[in-house]
């Protein structure tokens, strides 16, 4: 009778890995129809998880009934200035059959997050569609929280652009006049990350980096960035880029672009400029071609956890996190 068990994941398990993504897919698509097709071909799920598998410092765990995968579980672990040494788990590192119970995803974990506290990482994120509540509910009973929401919004069908609700607004594109403005606004969100109760750090060493990046989005050819103003002065400000499908990501549909900045001057907030603009500029994409419009933010921002939603982007994919505590390098228990 074959025997369960979990093995270290190797090359050699990819093709049984892409199968169970590809029907993982197929499953949660059933849920999340903007999700694309694409996924759902064993061939292009097997691309999928072995872009995940190629990256730096990947390890993860299969489990088996005999020969038959159940399930499968990597992650890659990334060393950086931001965050330092963490493990990620990505969209398509992880799938179970569909015979096997959420709780599996719990014996993987158990498995495979030992190698990345023995590398120094002890902050772990996973990737998880929003499809399945089973499958939330395991990550939670291991101390993941959400930390991070992306959403899809479906372009509405439009052939003009919407006006702003208060006729006092007007938006409009930038052009490399407003590049002051633009760095002006630049530390907006950061300082808005850093209240309570999201408590994002906002390094005092990247504020003038930010600048810099800010200005340049009016030189970027593929940005389409709109300001809107009031009385002559810019009041808040949206930049979507065109967000191509790739071989690794099955969150990013065909057509696809990506709300990858929004902000709104504190003093002007609760005038319905963000819906504004959301507005305007879903309707500009749409009259561009594309047909979803994908973005992010933290949960813990508690007036985008709550506006975005609201303008359409339903959430899609989670980010989850857990920190474990690094004193159990050392502090193992005595001998017995």
């Amino acid at each position: 009778m074959p025997k369960r068990h979990i093995a270290p994941f190797t090359a050699a398990d990819l093709t049984q890995a892409g199968e169970l993504l590809a029907a993982r897919h197929r499953r949660e698509r059933a849920e999340l129809p903007d999700l694309s097709a694409h996924f759902g071909e064993a061939a292009a799920a097997r691309a999928a998880v072995a872009a995940a598998w190629d990256r730096p410092r990947t390890s993860g765990v299969a489990a088996f009934d005999g020969e038959r995968m159940l399930g499968f579980l990597f992650g890659d672990t990334v060393i950086d200035t931001p965050r330092g040494r963490t493990a990620w788990i990505r969209l398509a590192s992880h799938a179970l059959a569909p015979s096997s119970d959420a709780e599996l995803y719990r014996d993987l974990y158990a498995a495979a997050a030992p190698t990345w506290l023995a590398q120094g990482c002890f902050d772990h994120f996973i990737l998880l569609t929003a499809a399945d509540p089973a499958v939330l509910a395991a990550w939670f009973a291991l101390g993941f929280g959400k930390e991070q929401a992306h959403g899809l919004c479906r372009l509405p069908r439009a052939t003009a652009l919407d006006s702003p609700t208060d006729p006092a607004i007007q938006i409009r594109l930038a052009t490399a006049a407003d590049k002051p403005v633009l760095r002006e606004l630049a530390p907006l969100l950061s300082r808005h990350f850093a209240a309570a109760p999201c408590w994002g750090p906002s390094l005092p060493e990247r504020v003038d980096e930010l600048r810099g990046e800010y200005e340049a989005i009016v030189d970027d050819a593929e940005a389409i960035a709109w300001l809107a103003e009031s009385d002559g002065r810019v009041v808040g400000f949206q930049v979507y880029w065109p967000l191509p499908m790739t071989g690794d990501d099955p969150l990013i549909p065909e057509q696809c672009a990506v709300l990858g900045v929004a902000g709104t001057r504190i003093a002007a907030r609760g005038r319905g400029i963000n819906r504004a603009l959301t507005r305007h500029g879903l309707a500009d994409l749409a009259t561009r071609g594309y047909q979803v419009c994908e973005t992010d933010w933290r949960i813990t921002n508690l007036e985008a956890d709550r506006l975005w939603p609201r303008q359409g982007f339903r959430p899609t994919v989670f980010r989850l996190a857990r920190k474990v505590d690094p004193r159990i390098a050392w502090a193992t228990g005595p001998e017995v």
